[in-house]
């Protein structure tokens, strides 16, 4: 397993709980041991996210003898996560994503400067 940057570490605990893991688990099947060791928390804390996570119906978990070995549920999982840690960057760094009608204002306001003025 590739050990993480100090960079990839930094920005890793600027996160919520949880939400690391999921990069390492779109890699394919960890068990909670090998999880934890990645995204260096104790195993504990990491057998508690996954549970919640199991239970939202975000990951699965499939037994291998004493091991509890997890998944994301599928790509539709991964995309909602990708989704909300780019939403918890752009919180970080003050940036917003507005839809296009909102994003110019000015061309909305002109046109209704046009239509009630004629």
């Amino acid at each position: 397993m590739e050990r993480e940057s100090d960079e990839e570490r930094d920005q890793r605990r600027e996160r919520p709980p949880g939400l690391g893991q999921r990069p390492r688990l779109r890699e394919g099947p960890f068990s909670v041991g090998d999880l934890a060791a990645a995204v260096d928390t104790e195993p504990s804390a990491c057998s508690h996210q996954l549970r919640l996570l199991r239970n939202l119906g975000l990951v699965t978990g499939e037994r291998h003898g004493r091991s509890i070995i997890h998944a994301l549920y599928d790509n539709h999982v991964a995309e909602l996560l990708d989704q909300a840690l780019y939403h918890v960057e752009h919180l970080r760094i003050g940036a917003r994503d507005l839809p296009a009608e909102l994003a110019e204002p000015t061309a909305a306001v002109t046109t209704i400067i046009i239509t009630t003025t004629e």
